[in-house]
């Protein structure tokens, strides 16, 4: 007969508290977070109250569970709905530093840190994510953009060449090289936003 063990019992309710709480929190907060790219409307009164619960519980989840990344990312994400970038990078800080090759994380923390204007520290976190995904698009995209804004011309065309050499086909590659050479030359200032790049092209 198995003897009784307390901790596996307790790891056990830690499961089943963590999920409770992870799952209401993510039925509160569908269609109301940007996730993909999806284009949100204003944030009304019923929708800040929703997110606020989910809020609660997303944080019960990630004190049950503090080296899981996914409730932490949640927490950031409804941090940005609400305009708080400082807080949300702060909860996607702490989601990196738990799961330091999570893609998303990644992604998310670069971008975060692009809007806050922090191109440098943007480039230094997308360096780390490429050494784990060194042949991810997307990652070296946002690592050449970080580079470019931050005025790290020479860094962001070796960036944008391997991304030419990965995707040859995709022409938003060629253009951002193309935007990378012309800095260079001085025929263009370097860009301070996202926003400013979109109009160079």
């Amino acid at each position: 007969m198995l003897e009784h063990r307390p901790e596996m019992q307790t790891t056990d309710q830690n499961d089943i508290s963590y999920k409770a709480a992870f799952d209401k929190g993510a039925a509160l907060i569908k269609g109301s977070i940007q996730l993909d790219g999806q284009q949100l409307g204003v944030l009304g009164f019923f929708e800040r109250r929703k997110l606020n619960k989910a809020l609660k519980h997303f944080e019960e989840a990630s004190s049950i569970a503090p080296t899981n990344g996914a409730p932490m990312l949640f927490i950031a994400k409804i941090k940005q709905r609400f305009g708080d970038y400082d807080g949300s990078l702060e909860w996607l800080k702490r989601a990196n530093a738990v799961e330091p090759g999570n893609l998303i994380l990644a992604i998310e923390t670069g971008a975060t840190l692009g809007r806050l204007g922090k191109h440098k520290e943007a480039a230094a976190m997308l360096e780390v994510a490429a050494q784990h995904h060194p042949q991810e698009p997307r990652i070296l995209c946002n690592l050449g953009l970080s580079y470019l804004m931050a005025g790290e011309t020479e860094d962001a065309l070796k960036t944008f060449q391997f991304l030419v050499q990965l995707e040859p086909d995709f022409p938003t590659n060629q253009k951002l090289l193309g935007l990378a050479y012309e800095i260079r030359l001085g025929k263009k200032s370097t860009p301070k936003n996202e926003a400013e790049i979109a109009r160079m092209f």
